[in-house]
């Protein structure tokens, strides 16, 4: 479906983007190359970005000829009123208030806020929920995960009477952003809920590609002629040396079974990949995978590029045939671009469940178990 934007063009408009994640960097790329407008003036505020998010945002959006970057260093909490923590109202108000008069003070030093703005285009990130109805302008919502559809599921009639109070209460008191909203479009790279959502617009996988291509040209990496699995792999680190000692022994046991079951050995390279954050650590699972596969050629990322590179590009550059996962939104794009991957759940779902019977990882599980309920057809399908 084509999106059409239009601008009244007395003027060079300018465009706002908050932003503080590569998927929604790349979504909000490709909505530009999309609708061809590439020459506008774009202010981007990249919102508690680290070095690395800042230098993959940054190259993703080389390609704009009129931008101006700002940062933002304000890692601060906001809260939405819920009906079930009612006895919470006075001290959640406070700390949004507090929260929010801190958030103006910065928008105002960078004279973000008497700028004239076309459009605004932001995610979920921190500060755009509390400034967003500071400015008079269009918004436009874009996904910063495949989680981010849970918003807009059908609900039975009590849950939506409840949800509308809710949503209310944060709008008019708490001065909190609402998504959805139908005066806000919302915009996902391109349909792989294969579903019909009247409030989403999608995009398209050429224009994506473009941007994908794009950025590429701005990294080194360094090519592999063998077939390749691509190991992509979080261990629970944060959880202490206990839980972070089980997880690996539990994880050797199930890959070491299904790469010597399945995988032969000369035909293919085994790549890990793991999040930025725990690259400079002793990596426990990595070294645990070379001691227990001597006769696997496995290489970590760090051999093919010094910069840390988001999985569904590094995946678009190294074409693996085979993805060993946990569930994410990048499954979702890697299987769009190329259906011919095979990709393997790595099964962490069974042990985070044992795991999770401890108050501790309570969030963490319900979270997760929301998101699958939700898309558990869809991630049939495609998985």
């Amino acid at each position: 479906m084509n999106i059409l934007v239009q601008f009244k063009m007395q003027r060079t408009p300018k465009i706002l983007i908050i932003v503080d994640h590569e998927y929604t960097a790349l979504n909000i790329a490709t909505f530009i190359v999309k609708n061809k407008l590439e020459k506008i003036h774009y202010y981007i505020l990249l919102d508690n970005c680290n070095y690395h998010k800042k230098k993959n945002i940054k190259d993703i959006f080389s390609f704009l000829k009129n931008k101006f970057y700002y940062y933002s260093k304000l890692n601060l909490e906001y809260k939405y009123f819920r009906i079930l923590k009612l006895t919470s109202f006075y001290k959640i108000y406070k700390l949004n208030k507090k929260n929010k008069f801190k958030t103006l003070k910065f928008y105002n030093q960078k004279k973000l806020l008497q700028k004239n703005f076309e459009k605004i285009f932001f995610s979920r990130s921190k500060s755009s929920r509390i400034i967003l109805n500071h400015f008079n302008c269009e918004k436009i919502f874009f996904f910063h995960a495949f989680s981010d559809i849970i918003h807009f599921r059908k609900t039975n009639i009590f849950l939506k009477i409840k949800r509308t109070i809710e949503n209310i209460v944060s709008f008019y008191i708490f001065n909190l952003q609402i998504i959805p909203d139908h005066k806000i479009l919302n915009i996902n790279i391109f349909n792989f809920y294969k579903s019909k959502f009247r409030q989403i617009k999608f995009l398209d996988q050429k224009s994506y590609e473009f941007v994908l291509r794009n950025f590429l040209r701005k990294v080194k990496l360094k090519k592999i002629r063998k077939k390749i699995i691509l190991i992509n792999n979080v261990p629970p680190y944060k959880y202490g040396n206990q839980v972070l000692n089980n997880y690996v022994n539990y994880y050797l046991k199930k890959i070491s079974k299904y790469l010597k079951k399945e995988i032969d050995k000369k035909k293919y390279i085994i790549i890990y990949k793991t999040k930025i954050e725990f690259r400079s650590k002793k990596n426990i699972l990595y070294k645990s995978l070379l001691k227990n596969l001597p006769n696997y050629k496995i290489i970590n990322e760090n051999k093919l590029t010094k910069r840390y590179i988001p999985i569904e590009i590094f995946s678009y550059f190294y074409r693996p045939k085979k993805i060993i996962a946990p569930t994410s939104t990048s499954n979702y794009l890697i299987k769009g671009f190329d259906p011919t991957v095979e990709i393997i759940l790595d099964d962490s779902k069974k042990f985070f469940d044992n795991v999770n019977k401890k108050e501790l990882y309570k969030q963490i599980d319900n979270n997760t178990q929301l998101v699958l309920k939700q898309l558990k057809n869809i991630h049939k399908k495609i998985l």
